[in-house]
């Protein structure tokens, strides 16, 4: 199979497994076609297993934030500790991770806020053990994306987004980690692009972009 569609597959079947980000709001529930293996009480909270291809080890982990939970009863003899009464707790999911090609490591990783929503996604789309992408959302939508290069930790183009549609393209050409050329859209296509020459980070003349037109 070809590595790069084998990527975009797998890719698309965490996004369908994994729990659902943007504008919806995660569910207190697994994903589908998976067998919940073990429960997890960390110092985090709660953390449920999940097997997605048969072989009995954990291929999705979600924690839940643990909120309420009052006493029910207290236990017999001295020093006891309060029975907590589970209807009375609630859970709050606030990460979700995903072993995509099954090797036992992270790929994909979704946070969340209070409210449940997704506020940030980070993907290792190639399987290297390190983020290829990490996409950032406000109100159920994207905002900016956050690209890496290669087998680098340094970001080497950021996207911006508004109302989740693409504005502006940022790139580090030269690898100092800062950007020098500017790409900004309307309507999905791009206009302008500007020019960092002195290397602060920011454009120093601007080019007007040409279409396929011209």
């Amino acid at each position: 199979m070809d590595r790069t569609l084998g990527r975009v597959g797998a890719a698309g079947l965490a996004l369908s497994l994994m729990a659902c980000g943007g504008a919806e709001v995660a569910k207190d529930s697994g994903p589908a076609d998976a067998t919940l293996v073990a429960v997890e009480v960390t110092g985090e909270g709660e953390v449920e297993k999940f097997d997605l291809n048969g072989d009995g080890k954990p291929d999705v982990w979600k924690t839940y934030s643990v909120i309420g939970g009052a006493p029910a009863a207290a236990g017999d003899g001295a020093g006891a500790q309060p029975v907590i009464d589970p209807a009375d707790k609630e859970r709050l999911l606030a990460r979700s991770e995903m072993d995509v090609n099954f090797d036992g490591k992270v790929d994909m990783k979704q946070v969340f806020n209070k409210d449940g929503a997704m506020i940030r996604e980070e993907m290792d789309l190639d399987f290297d053990g390190n983020n290829d992408a990490i996409d950032y959302y406000r109100d159920g939508k994207i905002t900016r994306r956050e690209m890496y290069a290669g087998f680098s930790k340094q970001v080497s183009m950021w996207k911006y987004y508004d109302e989740g549609a693409l504005i502006r393209k940022e790139r580090d050409t030269t690898g100092d980690g800062k950007a020098d050329t500017f790409e900004y859209y309307e309507d999905g296509a791009i206009q302008r692009i500007g020019l960092d020459q002195n290397g602060d980070g920011k454009p120093d003349y601007y080019e007007v972009a040409k279409t396929e037109e011209e």
